[in-house]
């Protein structure tokens, strides 16, 4: 089996003859080493904000008539509303 100790990553044999005991041991060994937690992921984009084509954030526009939308730069030029 595998555990992680101290932030390493080891590799833990146990034997016997006799799998009742073997299993009672590996139940110890493993209430010593619980799981990892993992990290946080990080908060999803909202939508409307992040273009899943370019995989960037794009910024929110206002027309003169009161619209917005929202858009970023494309690498190769022009602009993109993320569809």
């Amino acid at each position: 089996m595998h555990v992680t100790i101290g932030g390493r990553d080891c590799q833990l044999t146990l034997r016997d003859h006799d799998e009742g005991r073997l299993l009672a041991r590996l139940a110890q060994v493993l209430a010593q080493y619980p799981l990892p937690v993992p990290a946080a992921s990080p908060a999803p984009p909202q939508e409307g904000r992040w273009c899943h084509v370019h995989q960037v954030t794009m910024h929110l526009n206002h027309g003169k008539d009161g619209r917005q939308w929202w858009s970023h730069r494309r690498p190769e030029g022009g602009f993109c509303k993320g569809k």
